[in-house]
């Protein structure tokens, strides 16, 4: 977190509770846009994804490290609208939701990052939240909170 100093304590105190095993499998992060939210959050996928750490960061060289660099981590899943549409729906939510319920293609975590949970529709939203409740075994999953919002 080099380059968001202020999130450092947040991001140290993350990865802490998921090295004492204490980790939740869900998160729901709230930031202002352009303070580094989104960068607090790729770094604690990168490390969760990682299968040699070193510390509080990911490791950088191993497998895992390499195929999140690349973009193409087979078991790490960034949900956001299809191109031109400003909702995310219940097909990409289904689809990830089979996924996580198989084995880990690389056998270790599976991740989804949700861009922004305040773009679900009703239907991907009721989709999503039976998984965050009844998580598969070794699942986390996270989304910055655009917006607060009081039901």
């Amino acid at each position: 977190m080099k380059w968001y100093p202020w999130l450092r304590p947040s991001f140290e105190q993350l990865v802490g509770s998921y090295q004492a095993g204490r980790g939740h499998h869900a998160l729901l992060l709230q930031s202002l846009n352009g303070m580094g939210g989104e960068a607090l959050i790729y770094a604690l996928c990168r490390f969760l994804m990682c299968r040699q750490p070193e510390g509080h960061k990911s490791c950088g060289h191993c497998h895992s490290c390499q195929l999140m660099q690349a973009g193409t981590h087979p078991d790490y899943y960034a949900l956001s609208p299809e191109k031109g549409k400003s909702a995310l729906g219940i097909d990409a939510v289904r689809d990830v939701n089979e996924k996580l319920y198989e084995h880990a293609r690389l056998g270790g975590a599976k991740v989804v990052w949700i861009s922004d949970a305040a773009l679900l529709t009703d239907a991907a939203a009721n989709a999503l939240l039976k998984t965050l409740e009844e998580p598969p075994e070794n699942t986390g999953s996270s989304s910055p909170a655009r917006s607060r919002r009081v039901c």
